[in-house]
């Protein structure tokens, strides 16, 4: 009860603290504003579209192991993500992949904390760098937060709610000035279910998911043409395909789960594209 009276406290501090927060803007060039460092870090690989202009995103996560739930009554992990990013493409056939506009590196932490039996808290601190090559910008990009996973069995399906809160920011190291602030809670909900084979002894499964998620300060995003585009909320659903715990390993890494998903807001809609995400919590059942 202590731990669930501190995550609460925690949550209401970081609510009152994002809404205080101004507004972020993606100020990446002064003749087209629609890539955003510390957005492009989370977004996952796919691309988006704003206004009439899109933004292809290739995301590249990994997670390493350094304290196991399985061995130990708390969890550790490192976390990394590699990030390129090109603005203005017609197509995939027109993408010229040498010529990327933003590329970023981000390790960070991650803690694995469980409450009960089915319900973990996961806070994380992340902090790397971005590059922009077309401004000759570097930032430093940076994100703090807390995800929570409260999971559901029934029968063979395994449903969980998955709320969270993170604040994300950048700032310039190099060139010209960026304010990409932003602050967001989110609900994600999934659910899940054995297939009908298995691969050796793992167990594949598939499900759906929707994720809605409020920014205290909205995401901004400016075009050619000086139009602005406010983004406060943003919603997704899709399909997952991965495995039961526990997940098999290639060597000394575990298979993630992949989910492709529709995410949309305000003129804004992307395809994101996600490696990971799996739940930390152990289901022994």
């Amino acid at each position: 009860m202590c731990l669930i009276r501190t995550w609460v406290c925690s949550l209401i501090v970081l609510i009152l603290w994002g809404a205080s927060l101004p507004t972020a803007q993606a100020q990446i060039a002064a003749e087209s504003n629609l890539t955003n460092f510390a957005f492009l870090n989370y977004y996952g690989t796919g691309t988006y579209t704003v206004g009439d202009q899109k933004v292809l995103v290739i995301r590249i996560p990994a997670a390493i192991t350094l304290r196991s739930l399985e061995k130990y009554p708390w969890g550790l992990r490192a976390k990394l993500a590699f990030v390129f990013a090109l603005q203005d493409f017609e197509d995939l056939g027109q993408i010229d992949f040498e010529r990327y506009r933003v590329f970023t590196f981000v390790p960070g932490i991650e803690a694995l904390i469980p409450v009960g039996e089915l319900f973990t808290l996961r806070p994380y601190f992340d902090l790397g760098v971005g590059i922009d090559e077309e401004s000759k910008q570097l930032a430093l990009i940076t994100g703090l937060g807390m995800k929570t996973e409260f999971i559901f069995l029934h029968k063979k399906w395994r449903m969980s709610l998955e709320p969270g809160i993170q604040f994300s920011a950048s700032r310039s190291l190099e060139g010209p000035d960026v304010n990409d602030d932003y602050s967001e809670v989110w609900l994600k909900g999934t659910a899940r279910y054995p297939l009908w084979f298995k691969i050796g002894s793992s167990q594949p499964d598939a499900g759906i998911y929707a994720e809605a998620a409020h920014l205290f300060n909205p995401l901004e995003f400016a075009s050619p043409t000086g139009e602005t585009t406010k983004i406060r909320a943003l919603y997704e659903f899709g399909v997952i395909l991965g495995f039961q715990y526990p997940r098999p390993k290639i060597l000394f890494v575990t298979i993630p789960s992949i989910s492709v998903g529709y995410r949309f807001g305000a003129d804004f809609k992307g395809l994101a594209i996600r490696f990971g995400g799996d739940l930390a919590t152990p289901i022994l059942r």
